[in-house]
């Protein structure tokens, strides 16, 4: 699973072990057990691109943002907000 930020394009790609390309579901068809989410995906992004390997495929996709992301840099990952709070008054707690 890959993440980057180019301009105002965000590239998201995640991997699986697929040898084929994955095919969208109409919404229509309520027998399906997946698959509806490639209709949805497709929808918003601006490219959908399939790449395989020996080992399986990537799917990557480039998704339109509202502004140049080089002025917003996106922080580094972290902890979810309100983990590691154990003391009174923390989430959860009495």
């Amino acid at each position: 699973m890959g993440m980057a930020l180019d301009g105002r394009t965000l590239v998201l790609e995640v991997g699986d072990r697929g040898d084929t390309a994955p095919q969208p579901v109409p919404p229509e068809d309520g027998g399906a057990s997946g698959g509806f989410g490639l209709g949805l995906v497709d929808a918003l992004v601006d490219r959908l691109t399939i790449v395989f390997s020996g080992c399986g495929r990537t799917i990557r996709v480039a998704l339109p943002i509202g502004r140049d992301t080089a002025e917003y840099p996106v922080p580094p990952p972290g902890p979810a907000p309100g983990a590691g709070e154990r003391g009174p008054g923390a989430p959860g707690r009495d």
